[in-house]
């Protein structure tokens, strides 16, 4: 489609189901820039993954100190 943007066929892997549909996967930075790069292209070069604002476990919602008690005895 673009040089960011392709289109994949999938089916759904239940059997009973047999839905297919069409995905588009959309390229939004660079891991490793290739050998032969395309002048055309410019995406910002990242790292392999950047960690999502939601990847930070949530603070429990009781007290610590208050559980550490109760297990210490």
């Amino acid at each position: 489609m673009t040089h960011t943007v392709r289109e994949a066929r999938m089916l759904c892997d239940n059997d009973e189901c047999g839905c297919a549909f069409v995905v588009q996967i959309i390229a939004v930075r660079f891991v490793v820039r290739g050998m032969t790069p395309n002048p055309a292209l410019h995406l910002p070069v990242g790292k392999w993954r950047e960690p999502a604002n939601d990847d930070v476990p949530p603070t429990p919602a009781n007290d610590d100190k208050v559980a550490d008690e109760l297990v210490s005895g």
